[in-house]
This record gives C-alpha cells, structure tokens and sequence, in this order.
C-alpha cells in the first residue's frame, strides 16, 4: 500500500516536472502564447526524449541523473511560476470565475478531471499482459540505470528500431525508486 501512495505522487512529481521542462521549452522558442498544462508537459516529454537519447549515447544515465533531471525540472516549473506570477494567477482566477458563471462548464471539467483520475489509476494498478512482449520493454531502462546507457547491439532488430533509446530513458524516470510493476505510469499515465 505504501508503494502505490508514493507511485502516485512520483507520478504527479514526473508530470509536474515535464511541466517544467516543458516551460523551458517554450520559453525558449520564444513563443508568444503560452500553451495549456497539458501541451507544457507534451514539449517536456518530447524534449525528455531527445535528451535522454543523447544521454544514452554518451552513457551518462544513472539514478543521480535522472533525479537531477526531474529535479531541475521541478526548479524550472517553480522559477517559471514566479517569474510569471501575475499571468498564471490572472488565469486560475479567469478559470474559477469561468465555473461559477457556467455550469456547463464545471460539470464539464469534473468530467475531464474524473477521467484523467481514472486514466491515471488504470495506468498504476493494471497488471501486464504475461503474452505480450513486455519483457523486452523492462530491459532497455533498467541496462540504462546500471550501465549508463541501452548499449550496441547491431544484431537486434528492436534496438535498431528504437533509435537512441529515448523512450526507455522516459521508462527510467518510473523505474529509478519504483518496481517493474509500475512501469505502465509513463506509457498509460500519460497518453
């Protein structure tokens, strides 16, 4: 029980650092309108990705630096807060005075909420498929952590398909204080 309560709150700890990183993202493209939270944590995940693709390939993955990568994230989502104060409160007050006027509108995002609580408890608590080919997932992230990266293989044709392995670096995220069993957070947890 103790490990399910914390999965959720790792869960919500990777979201909110995609947010962050995501920021940073868009931040840096100079991009006049800022997008929702959702579209913050998609250029997150994205960027994720590509560095860990590239973290792959020079070997530098370990448990430090996946905790100091999300951790920077969560700095750059708290800088970001303060450094935009007035837009972001500005918007949480339009979004409360948008429920209280429209009622439509409230019950609409309890809906959206009450699904994204559902997707996110499916994603914890399903167990795998033991016919599907999972076992090949649970190897790429957990040789990253001990080895520093996924490794060459020229003879396996999942790793040539895989690129730099950016997808089994987001896997680290979850299976850097989780079990194996958790592993559906990002794929699920985020789709």
């Amino acid at each position: 029980m103790k490990t399910d309560f914390f999965a959720i709150i790792w869960g919500l700890a990777i979201f909110l650092s995609m947010v962050g990183w995501g920021w940073a993202m868009i931040f840096a493209l100079r991009l006049k309108n800022w997008p929702g939270l959702g579209v913050k944590a998609a250029f997150g995940l994205a960027f994720s990705a590509i560095f860990g693709g590239l973290m792959n390939l020079f070997g530098l993955i370990s448990q430090t630096t996946i905790f100091a990568f999300l951790g920077l994230g969560g700095i750059l989502l708290l800088a970001f807060i303060i450094f935009s104060f007035n837009r972001v409160r500005a918007g949480i007050i339009d979004f409360f005075r948008d429920i209280k006027k429209d009622k439509v509108f409230a019950l609409l995002t309890v809906g959206i909420v009450l699904l994204f609580v559902f997707q996110y408890a499916v994603a914890l608590f399903t167990p795998f498929n033991g016919g599907d080919d999972y076992q090949a997932y649970f190897v790429y992230p957990t040789k990253m952590l001990q080895t520093g990266s996924m490794g060459g293989d020229p003879f396996s044709d999942r790793r040539l398909t895989s690129s730099l392995g950016g997808e089994s670096f987001l896997d680290t995220f979850v299976l850097a204080v989780l079990p194996h069993d958790y592993l559906h957070l990002i794929d699920r947890g985020s789709a």
